[in-house]
């Protein structure tokens, strides 16, 4: 059975829809640097099985610190991040696949 809270929980995840005013509250927009890094990636791990892809090939400077703060978002603070402007035109499944992993 599911417990039943009494007291307030008080942490970032413990967030109602009506405490965004828009998307663009939880939203991390990718820039022109951001997608020019994950294409940087999809070369490095071109020929690279999806499942083989580690860390160590996908770290690129332009990324690194803003991923992390997304990652930390959706660990320790409200749960949910929605990243906008990932590249998908002109790429197949399996590219949009490796970067999306990456």
């Amino acid at each position: 059975m599911t417990p039943i809270h009494s007291e307030r929980i008080d942490h970032p995840m413990a967030w109602r829809g009506s405490d965004f005013r828009s998307k663009d509250d939880l939203a991390f927009d990718l820039n022109r640097s951001h997608v020019a890094a994950l294409e940087d990636i999809l070369v490095r791990v071109k020929d690279v099985p999806l499942e083989q892809i580690m860390l160590a090939q996908c770290v690129h400077p332009a990324l690194d610190d803003d991923l992390a703060k997304v990652l930390d978002e959706v660990v320790d603070g409200r749960g949910l991040v929605l990243v906008r402007g990932f590249p998908v035109t002109g790429y197949s499944v399996e590219e949009i696949e490796k970067m999306y992993w990456a």
